[in-house]
């Protein structure tokens, strides 16, 4: 069955939506609830891609997973912090990490992933290594 944005090959754990051409400031998407109506939107808008992502994940039995470009910069990634299969490595290399951000969100069609993380696509396919996508 196809689901998400990218087919994904055989044993691939992830449902993959991307999102790009989306003018986000992820400063805004973490500022309080009580700013601007823009910065506001752009935490509306993560919400949606993760909703999205869950809503095909749950259908197929995957993990829900979204990558985001922005123009002229690096994808950033954000997947489930916790109820996965990856969940022991992941928390074991998030140390490796130059950079990563964590936020709990309870989307609409699964109550099973709240919490997450975004991080460089590039560098969690460095420090994650293959084995952490696929079924082994």
């Amino acid at each position: 069955m196809l689901t998400g944005d990218i087919l994904t090959p055989q044993g691939f754990l992830f449902t993959l939506e991307n999102k790009s051409g989306y003018d986000i400031d992820l400063i805004n998407f973490f500022c309080s609830k009580h700013t601007s109506k823009k910065k506001s939107s752009d935490k509306t808008l993560i919400y949606t891609f993760l909703d999205q992502s869950v809503r095909d994940a749950v259908r197929v039995s995957k993990i829900p997973a979204v990558i985001y470009t922005k123009d002229r910069r690096p994808p950033l990634l954000i997947i489930p912090l916790n109820n996965f299969s990856g969940e022991k490595v992941l928390k074991e290399k998030l140390s490796k990490f130059e950079l990563y951000l964590t936020f709990k969100y309870v989307p609409k069609y699964s109550y099973i992933w709240k919490n997450w993380v975004l991080f460089s696509l590039e560098e969690s396919l460095n420090v994650l290594g293959r084995n952490f996508f696929f079924i082994i």
